[in-house]
């Protein structure tokens, strides 16, 4: 087997170790009406803590309509809450509600576990270079 071959067979059973971490996330109460995407919008109105529909639209690479209606769909959900600006009352922002940090924080405990996974089976060194290679690759989209 080659390389590639050999790479590609790792990455698919990355994505596999993954996915099982994902699922059990996504069974669990918290998130069993969520799809993934909308996970990731969470996951982004968290990590921007007060974000508007146009730094959300920027930063999912969609455009502001599709964030709307996605947001739209959350709010209606109980995840998402929207505040006008005091600054500019044409803008508004977006904010996890109780609910939706909920969600975030079981959603990120599957990252944490899947991550865990990894420090089991490697050293310290090995962790090392397995981060700065993820780096390198994420950087060269």
């Amino acid at each position: 087997m080659g390389t590639q071959d050999s790479l590609i067979e790792v990455i698919e059973k990355l994505s596999a170790m993954m996915g099982e971490f994902e699922d059990r996330a996504l069974n669990s109460d918290e998130l069993a009406d969520l799809t993934v995407k909308q996970l990731h919008y969470l996951d982004v109105i968290k990590k921007y803590k007060k974000p508007t529909f146009t730094d959300l639209a920027e930063e999912m690479g969609v455009t502001k309509p599709t964030v709307t209606l996605a947001v739209n769909k959350l709010i209606n959900q109980g995840y998402v809450k929207k505040v006008q600006s005091a600054e500019d009352r044409r803008v508004y922002h977006l904010l996890l509600t109780e609910m939706g940090e909920r969600v975030v924080d079981v959603h990120d405990k599957a990252h944490r576990d899947f991550a865990r996974q990894f420090m089991k089976c490697l050293n310290d060194e090995e962790l090392n270079q397995l981060v700065t290679i993820f780096k390198k690759v994420v950087k060269c989209e």
